[in-house]
């Protein structure tokens, strides 16, 4: 086990931290399938409502070991000190489940819990928290290829949790996580699947095999309105389109220069190799047509998920602006001042206009970073209704489903969204809203509110 921040300890626990069992809990079957959130995650899609945004990835170092990556924001954690002559120091700890499952998707066997402690002061050349575990993948006499793998952050010092779960493989040929694709100037995982489109990327995988890039076009395609049932399909790749990629170099025999870049110190590359190319704008897929492992990532604005630019903010604009104000938003000469004059539309009072360009604009930053997939999130279905409606008050998840609740479920007036999980082949992230006509007037109020400058922040 290594890490790369601070004091660092490690321990084997039989015992583990509530969030942990109840995300595994989630997974148990009928009897534990659906679960409420606690309070403290009652608005999981609030990004202020967090104290910590860390940002997490699998990578199958070897076949039978995982490896995890941890990024967090360093001023995101609370320092203390004991007293006036020490310094200030952080306290965290990292804890990873690993519950094995069959081809099936039943449980087998016992649940494997790991834990690390993180201690260290405040470092002036530092803005983040980088560290990185290996965890092994034993499955004892039974075949198992697939693991749920939950990992959960704490700060010590606050008491604070968060944390997230993937379904991992090693099944024969598909190997999930056995590509990871690295930032080369930092040397650092790319979190999320997004790449700054021009930048180049560097994607460690095992050597041997024939890898061809595919490409999509960014596609500005928004869902339909709740009430309204028609079929949004995701982009698909397709398999006869790629272009061929040779493998750059032999990880072993990777460059002077190369290595700094993406190679942890002391681990053993005998049997890895990378690919290289320029991040284009939209999804792209390299596959490798050997063995069917892929990997896709969607390259995108350096500010994303935040929405800075007009022509970006004008954009998200079009759930609350009349297909003709989109028009003259969308060819106005001058583009920030029509966009203004739009939302002074709204609310004549500067502050109060003010106040609510920042929730709607907030919304969108949370909608991208919570889910985005092959599109960005703001123009999927849940982005739809976390912009219009806001965080839901309550959320209930299954493996295959979130409700969304607004207000009290067991009064009439409560406004229910469900969302269905749609991932397909190289779609990730989908979830797809079951459309009522019931929705008609709840979201013609609620533009009608937006328009009229009657949105309470979040």
């Amino acid at each position: 086990m290594m890490g790369e921040q601070g004091l660092f300890t490690w321990r084997l626990e039989k015992g583990f931290v509530w969030a942990v069992m109840l995300a595994l809990t989630a997974l148990a079957g009928c009897s534990g399938s659906i679960r409420v959130l606690e309070q403290a995650e009652r608005r999981p899609y609030d990004w202020e409502s967090h104290a910590m945004h860390p940002q997490a990835v699998w990578h199958q170092f070897q076949k039978d070991s995982l490896r995890l990556f941890v990024e967090l924001p360093l001023a995101e954690l609370l320092f203390t000190r004991n007293d006036a002559t020490e310094p200030f120091r952080y306290s965290a700890r990292v804890e990873v489940a690993l519950q094995p499952r069959l081809a099936d998707g039943r449980f087998a066997g016992t649940p494997r819990y790991s834990s690390w402690d993180l201690t260290d002061t405040a470092a002036t050349d530092q803005s983040e928290v980088r560290v990185h575990f290996d965890v092994a993948l034993d499955g004892g006499d039974d075949p198992v290829h697939f693991w749920s793998a939950t990992w959960v952050l704490t700060d010590l010092h606050r008491d604070v949790q968060t944390g997230g779960e993937e379904i991992v493989t090693s099944a024969p040929g598909s190997r999930s996580h056995a590509v990871l694709a690295v930032n080369p100037e930092t040397g650092q995982p790319l979190y999320g699947k997004s790449a700054v489109t021009g930048s180049i990327v560097r994607m460690l995988v095992p050597e041997g095999g024939r890898w061809e890039l595919s490409f999509l076009d960014p596609e500005l395609k928004l869902p339909a309105p709740p009430y309204v049932r028609r079929k949004t399909n995701s982009p698909v790749f397709s398999d006869s389109l790629g272009v061929a990629i040779e493998i750059t170099r032999a990880v072993s025999e990777a460059a002077p220069e190369a290595g700094p870049a993406f190679l942890i110190s002391g681990a053993n590359y005998s049997d890895w190799a990378y690919l290289q190319w320029n991040v284009a704008a939209g999804p792209q897929r390299a596959m490798d047509n050997t063995s069917g492992m892929r990997e896709v990532l969607v390259g995108r604005a350096a500010h994303f998920p935040e929405v800075r630019d007009v022509d970006e903010m004008i954009a998200t604009a079009r759930y609350i602006a009349t297909r003709k104000e989109f028009n003259v938003l969308d060819k106005a000469a001058h583009p920030k001042l029509a966009l203004d004059e739009f939302w002074l539309a709204c609310d004549s009072d500067l502050d109060d206009a003010r106040a609510l360009i920042r929730t709607y604009y907030r919304r969108v930053h949370e909608a991208n970073a919570y889910f985005s997939g092959l599109r960005d999130g703001w123009m999927t279905d849940r982005g739809l209704v976390h912009i219009l409606f806001g965080p839901p008050g309550r959320v209930r998840r299954s493996r295959d489903m979130e409700t969304w609740i607004y207000g009290d479920e067991t009064n009439v007036n409560a406004i229910i969204f469900q969302f269905r999980s749609r991932d397909r082949g190289d779609a990730f992230n989908v979830f797809e809203l079951d459309r009522s006509v019931a929705y008609r007037a709840p979201w013609d109020a609620r533009v009608k509110n937006w328009r009229n400058g009657r949105i309470s922040t979040d």
